[in-house]
C-alpha cells in the first residue's frame, strides 16, 4: 500500500499537535533522527506497547542500511498493522523525506484512539 498524498495544513497542525504528547516537534535535526527506522519503531512503541521487537533494529547512519531498517520494520511491524508500504516509499523514508515521514506519522496517529476521535476518524485517500 503507497503513502498518502502529502499532508494538508490542518492534518500537519493536528499531527504536530499530537507529537507534542511525545515530546516531538518536526523539525530538521528530528526529521533526520527519524529517518531511521529504530527511532520511529519507539515512537511506534510508546503508541501500541509491545507492538515492536527492538532485537532486530540496529541505529543506522547510512542511507543503504537505513533501508535495511526500514524494510525490518515493513515486514515486522507495519504489516501487522495493515500498513505496509513498498520498496520506493521505503527509499523515501530512508532518505528523510518530510512528507513521506509526516504521512507515516500521521497513520500512525490515526491508529491512536484518542487522536482518532478528535479527527473524527477521517479516513486519507491514496495515490492511485
Amino acid at each position: 500500500m503507497p503513502l498518502p498524498r502529502e499532508l494538508d495544513y490542518e492534518q500537519r497542525e493536528r499531527l504536530q499537535h499530537w507529537l507534542g504528547k511525545f515530546e516531538l516537534e518536526l523539525d530538521h535535526r528530528t526529521r533526520t533522527q527519524l529517518s531511521d527506522a529504530l527511532a520511529v519503531a519507539k515512537l511506534f512503541e510508546k503508541v501500541h506497547p509491545g507492538l515492536v521487537d527492538f532485537r532486530c533494529y540496529v541505529a543506522r547512519s547510512s542511507l543503504a542500511l537505513k533501508k535495511q531498517n526500514w524494510h525490518i520494520f515493513n515486514v515486522r511491524t507495519l504489516k501487522r498493522m495493515n500498513m505496509s508500504l513498498s520498496q520506493r516509499d521505503l527509499y523515501r523514508l530512508a532518505s528523510g523525506s518530510s512528507w513521506a515521514l509526516e504521512t507515516l506519522l500521521y497513520k500512525l496517529m490515526m491508529t491512536d484512539d484518542e487522536a482518532a476521535r478528535a479527527v473524527g476518524g477521517q479516513e486519507l485517500d491514496e495515490f492511485d
